[in-house]
C-alpha cells in the first residue's frame, strides 16, 4: 500500500516537471507608445491635419524625416498620397534638402508618389527644396516622369517632360514614347519623335516599340455602344453617320503619330532591320488585323507592300486573321489586290482554306462585342451568314467545295458550328414576335373600339357625326385609319415571322427585314393611336377644360416616346446590321492612296 502511494506521488511529480509554464513578457511600453504615435502621425499626414503633426514634432523632432510605416514611408510620402498641399508645404519647410530623397521599400520618393497623383503643385513645392528629385529613379529604374505617363496624367507628364527633357537618355526617351503612346498622350509622343527620331525604333521594358502599341489600338470615330445610350434622334443620326469615317482629334493624332514614326523607320532602317522591328517580340501587323486597325495597316502597307505576304505561326495572312476575328474593314482591302488574293488564299492548313475560317463560329471576343451592340441573337446569326457569303464571293470557285481534314466543306462546317446559335436565334425571334404581336393586337382592338364609339355621337337618325366639320375630328378619323391598318400590318408581319421555317438563309435577309417592317408598322400604330387619344380629348373638351386636355396630350406624347425609346434600339440594330458594309465592300479605295 505504501509502495502504491509512493508510485502515485512520483508520477505526479513527473507530470508537474513535464508541464512548462509559458510566461508572455509584456511589450515594452516605449514600443507601444512609439507605434501609437506613428499611427497618429500617419492619420494626420493623410488627412492634412498639420496641428496634430506639430504637437508630435514638438516632442519628437526626428519624426519629421523618420519612417512611420513598415514599408518605409515617411510623413511626406503619406501627405503626398493624400494630396494635402498645405501639409506638404509646411513639412517641406521643416525638412532638410536630403530628407526629401528618402525612399520607401519600392524605391519611391515622396516626389515619385506626388507625380503619380497628378497634382503638379505638390511637385513644385518639393522641387523648390530639391531640384534633383525629378531624376531620382526607383528600384525598377523608372523615373517619376515614366510613372506619370503610365498613369495617363497629361498635365503632370507634360510638366515633368519639360523639366527633365535635357537630362533624358535614349532608354528613357524610348520608354517614355511607348508609355505616352499607350496612354494616348500623343502630343508628347510626337514631340519625342520629331526631336529625337531614333526613339521611333526604341523598345520599352517588354521589348515593344511604339508601333507595336499603335498596332493594338482601335480608335473608331464613333463608339456604337456609347451612341446607343444617347437621345433617340441623335442616336439615329449617329448610326448612319458611323458609316462615314469621321475622325476625332484623338484618332487623328494617333494616325499622325503612326505616319511620323513609320516615315522615320523607312529612312533609318534597311529591310532586315524593318523585318526585325515589326516582327519582334511579335508581328505587329497581326495585332492590327485582330482589332481592325485598318488605317494603321494602310499606312504601313502603302510604303511597304510586301507586308501583305507576311504569315503568322499558323501560316495565315492578315486577311485570314481578319476573317477569323470578323474585321470587315481589313477585309475590304482585298479588293485592291486583284488576282494576288488567289495566291494569298491558296494556303490550306488543318482547318482548310479561308472559307473554312469564315465558316467557323466567330471569335468569342468579337461575338461579345456584337451582342453588346446588337439587340438579339438572330442578328448575330445574320452577321455570321453575311461574313460567310462575303468571303464566298471572293474565293476561287473550287474553294467553296474544298474539304478540310474532317472531310467537311465550308458550308457543312458552318452548319455544324452554328447549330446552337441558330436554335437560340429561332427562340429569340419567336419570343420577340409574340411579345410585339400582343402589343399590336391590343392597339388594333382599342382603335377598332374607337371607330364604334365616335366622340360626340351622331346627329339624330342621320348617322352623321356631330363634329364632322371640325379639324380635330378629321385628324381623329385619319389617325384611326392609320393606326388600324398599321397595327394589322404589324400583326400579320409578326405572324409570318412566328410561322417561318427558320432556314439558315432566311436569317440573312428575310427575317431581319420582316422584323424591321413589323417594328416600323408598330411604331406608326402607337403614334397614331396617341393622336386618336389626343384628338378625342380635344373634341370632348373643346368648350372648356382645354388646359386639362392639353396636359393629357402631353402625357400621351411622353408615353409614345417612352415606348419608342424602349424598342428603337432593336429597330436601329436590325437596320444597321442588315445594311452592313459587308454587303457592298467593293466601293472605296483604302489601301493605296
Amino acid at each position: 500500500m505504501e509502495r502504491e502511494e509512493e508510485n502515485a506521488v512520483a508520477a505526479q511529480n513527473e507530470q508537474n516537471e513535464s508541464e512548462v509554464e509559458i510566461v508572455v513578457s509584456p511589450r515594452p511600453l516605449s514600443d507601444v507608445t512609439s507605434r501609437n504615435r506613428r499611427v497618429k502621425l500617419y492619420r494626420a499626414a493623410f488627412n492634412g491635419k498639420w496641428e496634430t503633426a506639430t504637437d508630435i514634432y514638438a516632442g519628437f523632432p526626428d519624426d519629421i524625416s523618420g519612417r512611420i510605416t513598415e514599408r518605409g514611408d515617411t510623413a511626406l510620402h503619406i501627405a503626398a498620397i493624400g494630396q494635402n498641399i498645405s501639409f506638404v508645404k509646411q513639412l517641406v519647410n521643416r525638412m532638410r534638402e536630403e530628407d526629401l530623397t528618402s525612399t520607401n521599400e519600392d524605391g519611391h520618393t515622396a516626389f515619385f508618389l506626388a507625380a503619380a497623383s497628378s497634382n503638379v503643385d505638390l511637385c513644385k513645392i518639393m522641387l523648390e527644396k530639391n531640384e534633383d528629385l525629378a531624376m531620382i529613379r526607383d528600384w525598377d529604374d523608372m523615373l517619376p516622369l515614366h510613372f506619370a505617363s503610365l498613369s495617363g496624367h497629361k498635365h503632370m507628364t507634360r510638366y515633368l517632360y519639360r523639366l527633365t527633357r535635357p537630362q533624358l537618355n535614349y532608354k528613357d526617351r524610348a520608354q517614355l514614347l511607348v508609355n505616352c503612346t499607350s496612354t494616348d498622350l500623343y502630343d508628347i509622343a510626337l514631340d519625342l519623335v520629331d526631336t529625337h527620331p531614333e526613339t521611333s525604333i526604341g523598345r520599352g521594358r517588354n521589348e515593344e516599340t511604339a508601333l507595336h502599341v499603335l498596332a493594338g489600338k482601335h480608335l473608331p470615330s464613333l463608339d456604337l455602344n456609347k451612341q446607343n445610350q444617347r437621345g433617340i434622334l441623335k442616336s439615329c443620326f449617329n448610326t448612319f453617320s458611323s458609316m462615314k469615317k469621321g475622325r476625332s482629334k484623338l484618332y487623328s493624332q494617333a494616325l499622325q503619330l503612326t505616319r511620323c514614326i513609320w516615315e522615320k523607320v523607312m529612312l533609318m532602317c534597311d529591310d532586315s532591320e524593318i523585318s526585325d522591328l515589326i516582327g519582334n517580340p511579335r508581328k505587329l501587323i497581326f495585332d492590327a488585323a485582330k482589332v481592325g486597325n485598318v488605317e494603321f495597316l494602310s499606312i504601313l502597307i502603302s510604303d511597304y507592300p510586301s507586308l501583305i505576304w507576311e504569315r503568322n505561326d499558323s501560316g495565315h495572312s492578315i486577311f485570314h486573321v481578319a476573317v477569323e476575328h470578323r474585321q470587315n474593314e481589313i477585309f475590304e482591302l482585298l479588293r485592291e489586290l486583284g488576282s494576288s488574293k488567289d495566291f494569298i488564299f491558296a494556303r490550306i492548313d488543318n482547318y482548310g482554306n479561308i472559307l473554312h475560317l469564315a465558316a467557323r463560329l466567330g471569335h468569342p471576343s468579337r461575338l461579345n462585342n456584337l451582342s453588346e451592340a446588337a439587340s438579339g441573337t438572330a442578328l448575330l446569326m445574320q452577321q455570321e451568314l453575311l461574313w460567310f457569303k462575303a468571303v464566298e464571293m471572293i474565293v476561287r470557285p473550287g474553294d467553296a467545295k474544298a474539304k478540310n481534314n474532317n472531310d467537311e466543306t465550308p458550308w457543312e462546317l458552318f452548319v455544324r458550328e452554328h447549330e446552337e446559335l441558330k436554335l437560340r436565334g429561332e427562340g429569340w425571334m419567336e419570343r420577340t414576335s409574340n411579345s410585339l404581336m400582343v402589343v399590336a393586337t391590343l392597339i388594333a382592338t382599342m382603335v377598332f373600339t374607337a371607330v364604334l364609339t365616335i366622340p360626340g355621337g351622331n346627329k339624330g337618325d342621320t348617322g352623321v357625326p356631330v363634329f364632322n366639320q371640325q379639324l380635330s375630328f378629321k385628324i381623329f378619323a385619319i389617325s384611326v385609319a392609320i393606326s388600324l391598318f398599321s397595327s394589322l400590318t404589324s400583326i400579320l408581319t409578326f405572324i409570318s415571322i412566328h410561322t417561318s421555317s427558320y432556314e439558315y438563309e432566311k436569317f440573312l435577309w428575310q427575317l431581319p427585314l420582316k422584323l424591321m417592317y413589323g417594328l416600323l408598322a408598330l411604331f406608326i400604330s402607337v403614334a397614331s393611336m396617341m393622336v386618336v387619344f389626343c384628338t378625342t380629348f380635344s373634341i370632348i373638351f373643346h368648350e372648356g377644360l382645354q388646359g386639362f386636355a392639353f396636359s393629357l396630350n402631353i402625357i400621351a406624347s411622353v408615353v409614345v416616346l417612352l415606348f419608342i425609346r424602349q424598342q428603337y434600339r432593336l429597330f436601329i440594330d436590325a437596320l444597321r446590321l442588315t445594311f452592313n458594309p459587308l454587303s457592298y465592300f467593293y466601293q472605296k479605295p483604302v489601301l493605296l492612296r
